[in-house]
């Protein structure tokens, strides 16, 4: 027993027959009985090899400071694959820092100074810092050009009300007003709710943006598109109540503005005002035309921005204005009249078709209001012209191209939703 306590490793014989070992030396039992020779073979040494625990701290000191090291070279490359896919009008890294030596990291100095020399520190843990700082910064504007970037891919297309160049501009300047950082986290907060990034920051930039609008007193065409995207937004968080009030104030605002008669004879344009900022006011006010007219179909709200009140022109094609080509659109009756003229315009053409359902919707309140005061006479005259003007605007925008896009989408399923709901309205009236 003392044997085996001592040494418990079988023989190479009793591991093949699978047998008990004593253990014995110099040749244990079933061996002697046997007449077997008795081997050991000895067991490996346990625990790591000598030198493999140095070995394996040397490789995790390496691996850290290759992380450290290519923190900076990710961001910029990732910059520079957005640019090398084909989306020219997002800035380079470079034109985001001031004017200055970008050798110097805007600290004044050279990268291959010595530490002493260029800032008068030795300890390394004020170096990490400014390191640490200067990685944020340059962090901080990639995560904004690409925050940018992913606006103008998924949402501009839906909403365009606004044009790039100019936008590229101011968002750039260390100046912004108060009124135009709200529009420009506006529109992150729209881009994130379409990505799966960024998430966290949807509800603190909400917060802050309702609250700097709601204090503002500005009359730039910025506080009216802030207000506007800031009703998709709360439609898109599905916080309707909310929604209702943005756009009773987006719908007063515009109104204020006199956006509505942009195009007026009497209307005495700015000298200073170019036509890219008259531009951007007709479609502002065309889009809280649109959203107006869109609440009013869903719940049977009269509209508040009536057609017969407007002498503003429609936007121009998104080509167009975004090249700055000075080209003039048509005003709402004509386009409807006769959409065969009008420029191809997805945005013109949802236009048309939520202002035919608005004069139904008000022929059919005018009915209703009659009925009250005892006259039963109806007339569907009207309602059989408007459903042969959908149906016609609809062949109109089946005939054109671009069917991916996203407003030639949403202006056929409109068309044909109003269709069949005039087709109900006349039967019933009948």
């Amino acid at each position: 027993m003392s044997n085996r306590q001592r040494n418990t490793t079988s023989c190479n014989e009793c591991k093949r027959r699978k047998l008990r070992c004593d253990a014995q030396q110099p040749q244990c039992g079933s061996c002697l009985s046997s007449n077997t020779l008795c081997e050991v073979s000895p067991r490996g040494k346990r625990g790591p090899k000598r030198g493999h625990l140095n070995a394996l701290r040397n490789r995790l000191g390496q691996l850290e400071q290759m992380l450290q090291s290519r923190f900076e070279l990710e961001q910029i490359q990732e910059l520079q694959t957005y640019q090398q896919t084909g989306l020219h009008y997002l800035p380079t890294f470079e034109s985001q820092l001031p004017d200055t030596d970008t050798a110097s990291l805007n600290l004044g100095v050279p990268l291959d100074s010595p530490l002493p020399q260029a800032f008068g520190l030795i300890d390394p843990v004020v170096h990490a810092e400014l390191y640490y700082i200067t990685l944020q910064t340059h962090h901080q504007k990639v995560t904004d050009l690409f925050r940018d970037q992913l606006y103008f891919d998924r949402v501009h297309p839906s909403f365009p009300v606004l044009h790039q160049a100019s936008y590229l501009a101011w968002s750039r300047s260390a100046s912004k007003s108060i009124i135009q950082t709200c529009l420009q986290r506006i529109m992150w907060i729209i881009a994130i709710l379409l990505s799966t990034q960024f998430r966290e920051l949807i509800e603190p930039l909400y917060t802050q943006v309702k609250k700097d609008l709601e204090s503002s007193e500005s009359f730039e065409v910025e506080h009216a598109q802030s207000w506007t995207l800031l009703t998709v937004c709360e439609l898109m968080r599905a916080s309707y109540s909310q929604a209702w009030i943005s756009a009773g104030r987006m719908f007063r605002l515009v109104q204020g503005l006199r956006y509505h008669e942009i195009d007026s004879p009497d209307k005495v344009h700015s000298s200073k005002e170019d036509s890219t900022c008259t531009e951007e006011k007709r479609r502002v006010f065309w889009m809280a035309y649109l959203l107006d007219h869109l609440f009013g179909m869903r719940s049977d709200w009269p509209v508040t921005l009536s057609e017969h009140m407007i002498c503003t022109k429609l936007p121009v094609p998104d080509s167009d204005f975004q090249g700055n080509c000075t080209v003039s659109g048509n005003f709402i009756s004509q386009a409807i009249t006769d959409p065969a003229s009008q420029a191809n315009s997805p945005f013109n053409d949802c236009l048309a078709i939520v202002t035919l359902c608005g004069r139904g919707l008000l022929r059919n309140r005018h009915n209703n209001i009659s009925k009250a005061y005892g006259d039963n006479d109806s007339d569907s005259s009207e309602h059989w012209r408007w459903l042969e003007d959908i149906l016609s605007l609809k062949d109109q925008i089946k005939s054109r191209g671009d069917k991916l896009h996203p407003l030639v989408t949403f202006a056929q399923i409109l068309a044909t939703l109003v269709s069949a709901c005039w087709m109900t309205a006349i039967d019933g009236s009948q």
